[in-house]
């Protein structure tokens, strides 16, 4: 079976990217005849959703950001942690087949850190929690053998807290300190290009020993 989004996804309708202009950051174009730049594609992608105190804990430091302070994309109303980004799939088959048995995956969010606007251009900071997990590590690994591009030369699990105008996060990460709880989970959330999402069980599978 073919790579289903050899380009990514097109960031004006969602179809898969088919075809790229042979010249140096040249565009790629989708399905539907849209011309893109290959740096603004979009990509399925897979997360761990967030429980208990970590989730709780995660949610009550972004309600105590005044709006005043905010980031265009605000807090973040789902708390999460990314297992791996920049998937071609357009379903949710080529993961469930990736992380067949996996079994649990176990975290622990610690303290909080950011992406400073200063550094990455950008008029926002990322406030975010650093994740400590092993398992995450692993599950990214076997995520791998979905077909993907890379959009960050490393893998650094985090949570996000909130997006905050460029120069406002220190002030956060000093009177927030960090998150200090632990969770696991034993499923996925599989979510395509336009954020269609699909839980994929993490669980022993059938026919393995326990």
């Amino acid at each position: 079976v073919g790579d289903p989004a050899p380009y990514g996804f097109c960031p004006e309708c969602r179809a898969p990217g088919v075809m790229a202009e042979r010249r140096v950051n040249g565009n790629a174009h989708c399905a539907n005849g849209h011309a893109y730049p290959r740096k603004k594609a979009k990509y399925a992608s897979t997360q761990i959703q967030l429980a208990g105190p970590a989730a709780k804990k995660l949610r009550a430091f972004a309600q105590a950001i005044p709006d005043t302070d905010l980031g265009e994309d605000g807090r973040e109303e789902d708390p999460h942690v990314t297992a791996r980004y920049g998937l071609h799939a357009t379903g949710p088959e080529p993961v469930a087949s990736a992380v067949a048995g996996f079994g649990l995956v176990r975290y622990r969010l610690g303290r909080l850190a950011a992406f400073r606007g200063a550094e990455t251009g950008r008029d926002y900071d990322v406030i975010f929690a650093e994740v400590e997990s092993p398992d995450l590590h692993r599950l990214h690994a076997a995520l791998g053998d979905v077909p993907h591009t890379d959009t960050w030369p490393t893998y650094k699990p985090h949570a996000t807290v909130a997006y905050v105008r460029a120069g406002l996060a220190d002030k956060y990460l000093a009177k927030f300190g960090g998150i200090d709880a632990d969770g696991q989970t034993d499923a996925l959330t599989f979510s395509t290009a336009d954020r269609q999402h699909t839980t994929v069980p993490l669980s022993v599978a059938i026919g393995k020993a326990m």
